[in-house]
This record gives structure tokens, sequence and C-alpha cells, in this order.
């Protein structure tokens, strides 16, 4: 075992980095600080990265045709020591729980901190070496993918198998990648054009397969990669005609062809970040898709140094890493923008205290902004950036406000690149009779109202009142208790509140119902949608 040690890291190459921080003026999906490890300034062992993967403590460990090294703390450790690892030849990287796995050609070893662990066929279940395919199901399990089936590695460090004779909905041995999914569900896809086979959380008894052939608009070739999105969509790299999305609707395409962003229909790998971003590395170059708009990397040194991807992984607090021909790459975001909660736009309230919530389910927030005025230039505003709810609850109160008054607030979020963008400003206004008490009187029950107008269509809307201070929830669904949406769900009252609802995502006319849940206490009234 070799160790060197990286001193800091700046902008200077004698430091052994190059770093490039981009600014969050009209930030674009890309702001934030890019980093390229290569072999002329640091000690990483090769510019060819084939796989990368992390520890419990968010140390980087990647995988070069000379072996494994790990990047912890600034420092480099090179493990080429075969009794540690028996082969230089690592295929996949994956973390799960406080031990690092490596796939490799002869088998599966896994490193705890002290200990290096490595299973075989000889001295384990494991169906087949080499090990292609890792993938964490968050409930401390391992799912192994090799030529000849599938296995998965316990939390009591047992192997168990998952072949074809075993799990028959399972078409073929030759396991071609991994993902996890939804409710800890595990997709596979196979070497050969076959399709996909869900294992609802993880269960073989419960799996199902999808051919390829039943899906509309899905090509007929070999699926290389997959990847699951936070909406459930799988998304297929295919070997040579692009990238598809897959929903309930079928396939939607993506390729040279009709995305500008993506520069070659050979798909390497496909990773999904924290945030819901899907990253797709290919032949020539990487694009990144944030639910509405492909973007292209650029293959330059602020970026990405050579066009051809190897992987892509993500860590705990959200750094996106590519291996490629030309080094290692980390991205850090900035934070995006904040999705502000309550109090609803232009929202009236009826007391001289507002709690203000937001949400963002990124990693890696370290504080956040919090900004309110009574103009909508924030001319002599307030700003508070170390109140404790900044840094744990993602919210703020607002207490002894004057009434008859209207307030603007708007909040953004930092990481360790930096400060996002201000979120869109959000008014409420503050009226409550002078003579009344500002909190409501414990007699005062809550309540739901009908909605308006009633029967409705496209929208409505929906007033309830709130007796005390705690978790609100609003809640449509069927006459089979099918949930349709929840347009509310936060911490507020006390108060009166006015919700509009969108209806256009139920199609069926006839009574839908909607149940309000506060304080302990459930409400449900009717309304009648005519479409």
């Amino acid at each position: 075992m070799r160790t060197r040690i990286l001193v800091g890291c700046a902008l200077s190459l004698a430091m052994g980095v190059i770093s490039w921080s981009l600014p969050a003026f009209g930030q674009s999906n890309l702001d934030g600080i890019w980093q390229t490890y290569n072999r002329a300034n640091s000690e990483i062992n090769a510019d060819s990265v084939i796989a990368i993967g992390f520890d419990g403590n968010d140390g980087v460990w990647s995988a070069t045709r000379y072996g494994a090294q790990s990047f912890i703390g600034g420092i480099w450790t090179d493990y080429v020591d075969l009794t540690k690892i028996p082969s230089k030849d690592i295929w996949e990287i994956q973390g799960v729980g406080g031990t690092v796995y490596f796939g490799t050609r002869t088998g599966l070893t896994g490193y705890d901190g002290s200990t290096w662990t490595t299973y075989t066929t000889t001295n384990s279940g494991l169906v087949n070496a080499p090990v292609l395919r890792l993938a964490d199901d968050g409930r401390g399990q391992l799912w192994i993918g090799t030529a000849r089936g599938l296995c998965r590695l316990g939390t009591d460090h047992l192997i168990s198998s998952f072949k074809h004779d075993v799990v028959p909905v399972i078409p073929d041995n030759g396991i071609q990648d991994i993902a996890t999914g939804l409710n800890g569900d595990i997709w596979l896809i196979f070497i050969g054009p076959r399709g996909f086979v869900r294992l609802p959380g993880g269960s073989g008894a419960l799996g199902t397969f999808i051919r390829q052939d039943t899906i509309s608009n899905m090509p007929s070739e070999a699926i290389t990669c997959i990847a699951v999105d936070h909406s459930g969509n799988v998304w297929a790299g295919m070997k040579s005609t692009g990238v598809v999305r897959i929903s309930a609707s079928g396939g939607t395409v993506f390729n040279a062809g009709n995305t500008s962003a993506i520069h070659s229909n050979i798909i390497n790998k496909i990773e999904v970040d924290q945030c819901g971003n899907v990253w797709v590395a290919t032949q020539h170059g990487t694009a990144m898709y944030d639910g509405a708009t492909w973007t292209a990397i650029p293959t330059e040194a602020a970026h990405v140094p050579n066009d051809t991807m190897l992987t892509i992984s993500v860590d705990g607090r959200g750094h996106i890493w590519f291996g490629s021909y030309g080094g290692l790459t980390v991205f850090k975001p900035l934070p995006q923008a904040c999705t502000l909660i309550t109090p609803l736009m232009d929202m009236t309230m009826n007391a001289d205290s507002v709690l203000c919530q937001w949400d963002w389910n990124c990693p890696g927030i370290t504080k956040y902004w919090f900004e309110i005025a009574d103009n909508p230039d924030f001319v002599n505003s307030v700003i508070d950036t170390v109140s404790p709810s900044l840094t744990s609850s993602a919210s703020r109160w607002n207490r002894g406000i004057a009434n008859n008054s209207t307030h603007f607030w708007r909040v953004k979020a930092k990481n360790d690149a930096g400060w996002g963008p201000f979120s869109p400003t959000w008014v409420f206004h503050v009226s409550f009779p002078d003579a009344v008490p500002t909190q409501p009187m414990l007699s005062i029950p809550s309540s739901l109202g009908q909605n308006y107008p009633n029967p409705c269509s496209e929208r409505t809307a929906i007033d309830f009142y709130v007796a005390t201070h705690g978790r609100v929830t609003l809640t449509l669904f069927d006459l089979l208790g099918r949930e349709y949406s929840q347009p509310f769900n936060a911490v507020v009252g006390p108060g009166s509140f006015t919700i509009p609802v969108d209806l256009t995502g139920i199609s069926a006319n006839g009574p839908v119902f909607y149940r309000l849940e506060a304080g302990g206490t459930t409400f449900e009234r009717i309304m009648t949608v005519v479409h």
C-alpha cells in the first residue's frame, strides 16, 4: 500500500487539483465548483477511471487499470496489493453502510475500514465471477450481478441466489445492470435484448417481467444500463439508439437526432442525483436532464476534460463524480431555488405570528438565508441567517407583526459550493380585529368548509380553520378510498386558510371526497367534479 498526500484544494496546479468555481448569477444547472484530478496534477494512478464508489464517511474510491485508490481528506491511497483485492480488474464499486465493496474479475471484495473480506464461488454462495454490477437497496443489502446469475449479500453477510431456476420471473441469468427504485424495488436488465424485471421490495416471489417489445416506442436492441428517477420512470441506455425514458404511457427516446445536448447514441451510464436530475454518460459527451431541459456538459478544463465518459456516481452530499479517459472529475452544484410552502401566495393571516416554511429535498444544505420586507424590492429588509430553524427545519417564526400589513418574503440555500439563487418572492397579508386576541380561543374548534365553486371542473378552492399549531393535511380521494392528490401538507396554524386545488389530474366525473386531518381530528366533505 502506498500513501500520497494532497495539500489543499485551490486553483494552483502545485496544490494538486484543477478547481473552477462558477458564479450563481443567471444560474444554470452546471453552476458550482468543478474539480478534475489526473496524473498531471494529482496522485491518481491513471487517467482512465472505470468505477467510482463511496464509503460510509463519503470517502471516494475509484478504480483504474492499475487497481483501486481511495481519496479521503486530500490523501490518495493505492490498494494494488492483491492480498487485499485479489484482482486489479475492478468493474464496480459500491458502499453499503460502513463497508465499500468491489466487483472484480475474481469475485466480490468488501472493506469495512479495518478488515478485507473476499467472496468467491468456492467460499460463498456467489454464483459466478467476474462480478459486473453492484447496487445498494437502502436496506443494508448488496445486490450482485454476474454473467450467470443475480445474488444478494444480506445483512448477515450470507449470499443468496436469484438465478432463473430459483426465481422463474427472471428470464436470463446474464445480468447487464441493476437499479434500485422507489420503495426498495430492484430493477434488472439482461445481456441481450430481453426487457426488464421488477422485484418489488427485492422480493423474487412478487417479481414481474416486462418484455421489451411490449413497450411502445422502445428500441429492440440491447440495453446497456438502467436507472430509476424520483417519479418512478425507468431510464434505459441503449447500445446505439440513445436513452429511453419509460413511463406508464410508453417510451420516449432522446438521442443525437432529436436532442442537441446528446452527442452520441452509445450510452455508457445513467445516474439520478438526489435532486432528481438525470445524468447520461455517452461515448462522446455527457448530458443532464432536469425534468424539463437537457443540458450538455462542456468538454473543457472548467468542466470535464474528456468526452468519453465511462462512469458517473453521486455521493451522499449530492456531489456528482465522473470517470473518463481524462481522469476523475467532481461537480459540487450550487443549491437550486427553494420551494416555498406556507403562507401560500397572497394568503391573509388572522394572527400577529406567522410561520414561514419552505422545502429543499436535496442534500448538503448547511444553512438558509431568510429575507422579509414590506416592499417587493426588499429595501430595508430583515435578513436572518442564524436562527436555529434555518439549519434544522427550513422554517422561521415571524412574531409581533403589525395588523393590516403586507409582507414579501424569499429564501435561498447554502451548501459547500456557495449560496444558490433566491426562491420566487411570495406575499402574505395580516389582518385581525384589534379587539380580538390574535391567538384563537380554545373553544373554537377546527373546521372544514365546502369547496367553491361546486360543482367544479378544473379548479376549486377549499377553506378550513385550525385551532392549534401543527401538521395539517388535505387529501382528495375516490369512492374506494384511493388517493387522487394531496394539495396541502404543512405545519401551520392556528388560523384560517384558503387552499386552491387543481383538478386537472382527475379524469372521473362525479363525487370526489376530500379529507382534512389536523390536531388529531379528521373532517370529510364531498365535491362534485364535472368535465
